[in-house]
């Protein structure tokens, strides 16, 4: 199985899904996850990520379900990935 599942839906669907990301918006995700992980540990805590989190202008409960899911393997951080 790939990455994201992808690989088995027609490219249609897979163009068209609001969850798949292109190659322009994960250059610009890792240029944000570089400018907050400016220490370059290789991940980010919540305050390094609130402000960036809090100008999307979702609400507060809807960013920490999305850091929920986003963390995924629960350590509090996010990875470049994980982002």
């Amino acid at each position: 199985a790939g990455r994201h599942g992808s690989e088995n839906l027609p490219a249609a669907a897979v163009a068209e899904s609001p969850w798949v990301v292109s190659l322009e918006e994960a250059g610009r995700y890792c240029a944000i996850f570089a400018t907050l992980d400016a220490k370059g540990y290789g991940s980010i805590g919540a305050a390094e990520a609130q402000v960036v989190l809090e100008a999307t202008q979702l609400p507060i409960a809807d960013l920490h379900q999305i850091w929920q899911l986003s963390d995924v393997d629960g350590d509090g951080r996010l990875t470049r990935g994980e982002l």
